[in-house]
């Protein structure tokens, strides 16, 4: 028969920790309790540097507020610099398409060449400043006309009507008008009614102040050798006149502005 012995009242909690003890002996040997808690302690360090390194990256990211405004006003500045580059490209583009429209204006190269041998009356014509293949001859359809100009004459002041009376003063003009737009050779007529295939070559001498002088080929020929439409024309020419006789060449130069005068 088991003897029951009870202990005085103060010695009750010391049982009921023996107790909880023993439960506690019981259920560890059932669950690895050591590991989990030594297994959780260390995901709790290692998120402990997390937590500190997410809240260093939040005072990071507050101290990052100057640089977002820094950032902010970088991109104004980034912006107006941008306007100021869009109105340069667009003052350099328009820059450059008034400069086209001058150019289509006249649509020339360097001015042409030749070469010239004769004399008209007690003139002699020995030099060949320019040349040009005239845009806007009276008939752009059916005909090539052809500037030779013993001095300087630019594209530009060929392009209206009339300049003979505004060009250098004394400049001596062979106008040779092809009736074709082929290479060939044209024999010049007297009738100043040219055929096709043929031509009409005029002599004139400008004048600042009176009426120009013009000589009216009688005779001779012109030899196309080469034309490119709107860039250029090569040839030959030997031409007599009722006050004398000229030969020689020309590489004339496209000049899309300009007119008969």
């Amino acid at each position: 028969m088991t003897q029951i012995v009870l202990r005085p009242p103060f010695q009750r909690p010391r049982l009921r920790a023996w107790l909880f003890a023993a439960e506690v002996a019981a259920l560890t040997s059932q669950f690895p309790v050591t590991a989990c808690s030594s297994g959780a302690n260390a995901d709790r360090a290692d998120a402990t540097p997390s937590a500190a390194g997410a809240g260093a990256g939040g005072t990071r990211a507050s101290a990052g507020s100057g640089g977002q405004k820094g950032g902010t006003s970088a991109a104004t500045g980034g912006g107006a610099g941008g306007a100021a580059a869009a109105g340069r490209s667009s003052g350099t583009g328009d820059t450059g398409h008034s400069g086209g429209s001058s150019g289509d204006a006249g649509h020339a190269g360097s001015p042409g060449s030749g070469t010239v041998q004769g004399a008209l009356g007690s003139r002699m014509f020995d030099s060949v400043s320019n040349s040009w293949l005239i845009g806007m001859p009276d008939d752009p359809q059916r005909t090539r006309v052809i500037y030779v100009f013993d001095k300087p004459v630019a594209c530009a002041e060929i392009a209206m009507a009339g300049w003979d009376k505004t060009v250098t003063d004394a400049t001596q003009a062979l106008e040779i008008k092809l009736i074709g737009t082929m290479a060939g050779t044209y024999p010049v007529v007297t009738s100043g009614q040219p055929a096709t295939g043929q031509a009409d070559v005029n002599y004139s001498l400008t004048s600042r102040t009176v009426t120009p002088m013009e000589d009216l080929a009688k005779g001779g020929t012109v030899r196309l050798d080469s034309i490119t439409d709107r860039v250029s024309a090569r040839g030959s020419f030997d031409l007599t006149f009722p006050s004398g006789s000229v030969s020689g060449t020309f590489e004339a130069t496209f000049c899309m502005s300009g007119h008969e005068p």
